[in-house]
């Protein structure tokens, strides 16, 4: 099975198209979280999920407050999936978000191994990112702790998440062979502008990974 590739943080109809032409098996929109540059409305992220076109995946990426503003972010945008960072995923989670794919976000920390695991049971997938961070920093964690957590969970897909771009992403699926890669600032020209060049080189190295 190849490598699937989720790109992030993408902001405008321009993008969107860039990226689904490309190749991307997946779509995030940053949804509802002011600290980051490609946070959009849930409404603004709704325009873009209905315009992408079928058999490409939609990825609501959000930090909710709570479960409330979880399940309000998921009523408006209607995503395929949603993205959770900052909340530790248990049945309640799972529950609560009844009908939509649910991919539990896990800093690769000294803890990575229990959150993870529990979240696998309650989750359609774990992505694993650079401790500390929120997502598109560019910054890459120590990618051993990601193949432990990978081979923990398995079968239970693995996404691998964190200062990712075309220069390194062979290497990154090589050591720890996860189910997806996913990236935002590695296939930008400025935070929330994707980069046509970036963006197919990414998707070749992908592709080059598995050859």
């Amino acid at each position: 099975m190849r490598t699937r590739i989720k790109i992030c943080g993408v902001k405008t109809i321009n993008d969107l198209q860039l990226v689904v032409e490309a190749g991307a098996d997946a779509v995030g929109f940053v949804v509802d979280v002011p600290s980051s540059p490609r946070s959009m409305t849930p409404e603004e992220a709704r325009r873009l999920v209905k315009a992408t076109p079928v058999f490409v995946e939609t990825v609501a990426v959000t930090l909710p407050r709570d479960l409330d503003h979880l399940k309000s972010v998921i009523d408006v945008v209607e995503a395929d999936a949603v993205q959770v960072h900052g909340l530790r995923v248990n049945g309640e989670v799972r529950d609560t978000l009844s009908g939509v794919k649910l991919i539990a976000a896990i800093p690769a920390s000294p803890s990575a191994f229990e959150l993870a695991l529990e979240a696998s049971h309650h989750s359609d997938a774990i992505l694993l990112d650079t401790p500390g961070e929120r997502g598109g920093t560019g910054r890459t964690h120590d990618w051993s702790v990601s193949r432990r957590v990978r081979d923990l969970i398995h079968p239970k897909p693995m996404i691998l998440a964190g200062g990712l771009n075309a220069g390194n992403v062979k290497k990154a699926i090589r050591e720890v062979k996860p189910f997806a890669v996913d990236v935002s600032s590695g296939v930008e020209a400025a935070p929330g502008v994707k980069d046509r060049v970036k963006v197919l080189e990414f998707v070749r190295s992908v592709m080059e990974a598995e050859a």
